[in-house]
Parts: structure tokens; C-alpha cells; sequence
């Protein structure tokens, strides 16, 4: 089975409904050429710190903004993240895939939270503003695969994504927004060491443009399972498109034998609670 996915590319500030009608925008656009699968980036209708408040407000409006979307276009849409209300008066960084039928399949909240210093920049504390989410969510579709999703930082663990691939994942969704200088360092091989270790396409879509205290990446990207490169975006808004090949993938896996040739008498990863 072969598709076509877009990963967007977006700038967003703080005014949700600019925010929301640029995102709107290049959705609309992906779709008129063809897209099944549409992935936003991290923070795709809000950038900055977020209350749990201000969450129950924007992620309510967001929802139906989505649902009504997918459910017009008759595609695929991921919503990149939505700050969702939590506990403790603080928000989850949320990811919600919705179906042409404008329903929400799964939903995925963010595990591994930035705390870290970044290079020429201040230190950041995501856990101080965020709640840390606690499972792995793989979404089993017929028309686009099944897909597993992570957000932004989680792209360092690999774990994460051999657990995904373990139970079933051949598209990695990776909204994100990562700085200019860990993105200019690290974007593009953590992407496609993901994509290579698992034999798996790998979906990135990011943030670009200045925000408040640094200036975020861009160069949203599609890599295939052998872990090419098929399109990459430059540093302002848009969006990319490649086709998703399904077969591919497990092609890939068994000539490379990735699954079979593993040690598991030697090593064993846990952990595995999926949604």
C-alpha cells in the first residue's frame, strides 16, 4: 500500500487564531495534491508556556477545529501537539491523530520532558510547566499504516521507538520544535538514525522562526525506512510531501534483520505499556 503524507511546516506566536489560520491554510493545501496524512508540528495553535486554564479553553476550541477539518478534507490529520489539561495545574504537551471521519483515534502525551541546557541559550525546565506522560501509543489504521508517535526530545531515546516498531509501528510521526542550534547539530541524524534502526518511515514536522527567546529550527523532513532523506523543507513556513510506502518498510526489515537477529537472551527492554 502506497500514500501520500505531508509534514507542515509552521511558525506559530501566540495568537491561536492567526496561528490556526496558517496552519488551516497549508492543511488545505496538502490536501488538494493529494495528502492522506497530514502531521503538524509541536505547539502547532500556541507557542510559550502554557496554563492548565488557558488549556481548557484552547484545547476545547482546537478539537473542533480539527475534527471539522479532517472530517471536510476526508484525510488523516495529526495535530502536532495541544497543551490538554492535567493534573496539578499543568497541562500534558498532547498529540491527537484524527480520522476522515473527524473522530480522535489516539491520542499520545509527551514522555520525555526538556529539562537540559541549550547551547547558547538559558536553562530549560519543560517539567516545571508540563506534565510527563506515561505510555507509548502505536495507532493501528488500515489506510495509513500503523503509526507511532513521539514528540520533539522524545527523539533521543531511542527506546521509545524500538518499543514502537516492537509492537507493530512503520511510520514514526515526530512533531517538533527544536532549537536552531541543537537542530543545526542534531536534527537530521537523530531522524535518521531512528528511521534506520527500526526500518521505518519517520515524519517530521517543526517549528522555524523567531519566538520569544530563541529561534527554532525548521527543515521539516520525510525519511524513508532505508533512511533516506525524500523531502525536506527549508526555514519558513510550508509543507513537504512524499509518498509512504508500506512494503517498503518490511522490505527493508527483513533484508536487514532487524527484528530476527536481535539478542533477546542477552538484553530485554521493558516498560512496554501501550495505548
Amino acid at each position: 500500500m502506497t500514500y501520500l503524507a505531508a509534514a507542515v511546516q509552521l511558525d506559530t506566536k501566540k495568537n491561536i487564531d492567526d496561528n490556526w489560520e496558517q496552519a488551516e491554510h497549508f492543511i488545505r493545501q496538502a490536501s488538494v495534491k493529494g495528502a492522506k496524512l497530514v502531521v503538524l508540528p509541536e505547539h502547532a495553535v500556541y507557542e510559550g508556556r502554557c496554563s492548565n486554564e488557558q488549556a481548557k479553553q484552547t484545547y476545547a476550541v482546537a478539537m473542533k477545529r480539527y475534527q471539522a477539518l479532517a472530517r471536510e478534507l476526508h484525510i488523516f490529520l495529526h495535530c502536532g501537539t495541544l497543551f490538554e489539561p492535567g493534573p496539578e495545574g499543568k497541562p500534558y504537551n498532547t498529540s491527537i491523530l484524527f480520522d476522515p471521519k473527524g473522530r480522535p483515534v489516539v491520542s499520545y502525551r509527551k514522555i520525555h520532558l526538556f529539562d537540559a541546557s541549550v547551547p547558547h541559550g538559558a536553562e530549560v525546565k519543560e517539567s516545571s510547566s508540563v506534565s510527563a506522560g506515561h505510555r507509548f501509543v502505536v495507532a493501528q489504521t488500515q489506510e495509513v499504516g500503523n503509526l507511532g508517535f513521539a514528540i520533539c526530545y522524545d527523539l533521543r531515546f531511542p527506546e521509545q521507538f524500538r518499543l514502537m516498531a516492537l509492537e507493530g509501528a512503520q511510520v514514526f510521526t515526530v512533531p517538533a520544535n527544536f532549537t536552531y542550534a541543537t537542530g543545526e547539530a542534531h536534527w537530521e541524524v537523530l531522524l535518521r538514525a531512528r528511521a534506520v534502526e527500526n526500518g521505518a518511515y519517520v515524519l517530521a514536522a517543526g517549528q522555524c522562526g523567531q519566538k520569544s527567546s530563541y529561534l527554532s529550527y525548521g527543515h521539516s523532513m520525510i525519511i524513508d525506512p532505508w533512511g533516506r532523506i525524500l523531502t525536506q523543507a527549508g526555514e519558513e513556513p510550508g509543507f513537504v510531501m512524499a509518498p509512504i510506502s508500506l512494503e517498503e518498510g518490511k522490505k527493508v526489515r527483513s533484508q536487514l534483520g532487524l527484528f530476527q537477529n536481535r539478542r533477546t537472551d542477552l538484553y530485554r527492554l521493558t516498560g512496554m505499556d501501550f495505548i
